[in-house]
């Protein structure tokens, strides 16, 4: 029996209503990229390709190496709950570290096709899917966000995974409802605008072209990058980001990753999300603006004076102190779009700020992992 997962998104009554919802989206779809195919109704054009192709992945890295980083040991993590506790870092950090160390074995077997990597990340899998491990406790709303760092390494590596020869019926039957129930989990988080629901949906969207769910698929095309571009302001920025103090750059990054990661996936379905601008404005735009306000701090700090939701330590705002995106893991998208993009002025800029170098995006969710095994640099 498929697991069907209840989000709380607006619900629809009856057939009715899911249809014109599905209409709806796709004259959306259509208006946001020319040639845009209507996706069929009993399923996804390309299942079970999400942000990368890992079959496609796996026979280009035959002649190279994608560098994967050294995660620890599998065995040394232990099923538990996740317990929130609220506030600015309120959750428990052990769901993404299993998730990421998960992520890691995975990339390894898909640099080397090894099968001990392979294993060693199912055995390690069905351990946790068998104890339903992470079941959600505390404070619900940081013990959803915690599921989402988690299932977002998850996702990827389940897709790796799914290649190797070697995966039992009994292992995927007992690891898929698990992984379904993360992603349902996630989805406690209370509903908001900022890059909360754009981390969301862009789960939603993962799961639904990993297990071909294609309403999961639309509603998260929908709820997250269709939301996030119709509020962005004519100069790019998003407002709920930028209000974040002296993390307002940082923020339009992380957004600006949720979505490449959610465009980039809807691309492996035959959906041109990139040029989608109904008030004239796209995710290219938001891009120039980020590097704009990373230039000049002025361009920003009107909206992030505003300083909400941001930690202690950063409670009292100063003008023109704007943290740097480029410094660190924030803006690991760079080489997706940058890649997507090559030979536009816009990709030359990006890669003169941030030049590839091995195993660029591991560690940050919102780009699911390890760039450099994934995409390429």
């Amino acid at each position: 029996m498929q697991h069907v997962a209840h989000f709380p998104t607006p619900r629809r009554a009856n057939y009715i209503r899911r249809t014109v919802a599905s209409l709806l989206l796709l004259v959306a779809l259509s208006a946001c990229s020319a040639g845009a195919p209507v996706l069929p109704s009993d399923g996804l054009p390309n299942p079970g390709i999400s942000f990368f192709d890992a079959t496609a992945r796996k026979a280009a890295l035959r002649s190279t190496s994608c560098d994967p980083y050294q995660p620890p040991s599998l065995a040394s993590f232990q099923p538990s709950v996740i317990n929130g506790t609220g506030g600015w870092s309120g959750f428990s950090r052990q769901p993404r570290a299993f998730a990421e160390a998960v992520n890691g074995v995975a990339m390894q077997y898909l640099d080397t096709s090894n099968p001990i990597y392979a294993n060693d990340a199912i055995k390690n899998l069905r351990r946790f899917a068998d104890a339903d491990a992470f079941q959600l406790r505390g404070k619900n709303n940081a013990s959803a966000y915690a599921a989402g760092q988690a299932i977002q390494f998850l996702l990827p590596a389940w897709q790796v995974l799914l290649t190797y020869q070697g995966l039992t019926a009994g292992d995927k039957a007992a690891i898929e409802p698990w992984l379904l129930r993360m992603v349902e989990r996630n989805h406690r988080e209370r509903p908001d605008r900022n890059n909360h629901n754009t981390s969301k949906a862009m789960t939603r969207v993962l799961a639904g072209a990993t297990f071909n769910r294609p309403d999961w698929f639309e509603s998260g095309v929908r709820d997250g990058y269709f939301d996030q571009i119709d509020q962005l302001r004519p100069d790019g920025s998003f407002p709920f980001e930028t209000a974040r103090g002296q993390w307002g750059v940082v923020y339009q990054s992380r957004n600006i990753a949720h979505l490449v990661t959610i465009a980039e996936t809807a691309r492996n379905q035959g959906i041109d999300l990139y040029d989608y601008a109904p008030n004239g404005v796209s995710l290219h735009d938001a891009i120039r603006s980020l590097i704009a306000a990373n230039d000049n701090h002025s361009l920003i700090d009107g909206y992030a004076q505003a300083n909400q939701f941001v930690p202690d330590d950063y409670a009292t705002f100063q003008f023109d102190a704007q943290r740097d995106p480029f410094a660190g893991h924030d803006t690991s998208w760079v080489p997706v779009y940058a890649r997507r993009f090559a030979g536009t002025p816009l990709a030359a800029v990006l890669r003169s700020r941030k030049p590839p170098t091995a195993n660029q995006g591991i560690r940050y969710p919102p780009v699911s992992g390890n760039v450099t095994c994934m995409v390429g640099l």
